[in-house]
């Protein structure tokens, strides 16, 4: 793992504890659909930077490269947006 997807995973287990006092999949799912502004089950890249900026990734000037880089990344379908399934694939690999 990269040091960019090692700091990726810190701030988000950091952002989880934070807010929800664990990491395990129920947290993750909260996060997840506390993102999902439109509740379509899915995240889109105006919500993942959202979730970014929540988490301490990035900064306004960065912060867009780090939702190209993780929707790339996370992104399997190609449809633009990170499912549910998508992520926790995402999450379980690294």
């Amino acid at each position: 793992m990269g040091n960019e997807a090692k700091e990726l995973v810190t701030k988000i287990e950091t952002l989880l504890r934070r807010k929800y006092g664990a990491t395990n999949v129920s947290a993750q799912q909260r996060l997840f659909n506390s993102h999902d502004k439109d509740e379509d089950g899915q995240i889109d890249a105006d919500e993942l930077s959202g979730l970014l900026k929540e988490a301490d990734v990035g900064n306004r000037i960065t912060r867009g490269a780090w939702v190209r880089g993780v929707m790339r990344h996370m992104d399997t379908d190609g449809d633009g947006k990170i499912s549910w399934d998508e992520y926790r694939r995402a999450i379980e690999n690294a």
